[in-house]
């Protein structure tokens, strides 16, 4: 991974990082899916994505 990954910590404790918001935006989707029956947006997931 590059410097300037982006990640999102999801509260039951998984961490997700990617190096572009789009493919992240696609995994914390999806997780938040699968696993805690959300739906999570784009703007969503933006706001709660840090810079590594």
């Amino acid at each position: 991974m590059s410097e300037s990954s982006l990640s999102v910590e999801c509260p039951c404790g998984s961490v997700m990082t990617h190096e572009e918001l789009a493919p992240l935006v696609e995994v914390v989707q999806s997780h938040a899916k699968l696993n805690h029956n959300m739906d999570l947006t784009e703007e969503d997931v933006h706001n709660m994505a840090s810079k590594r």
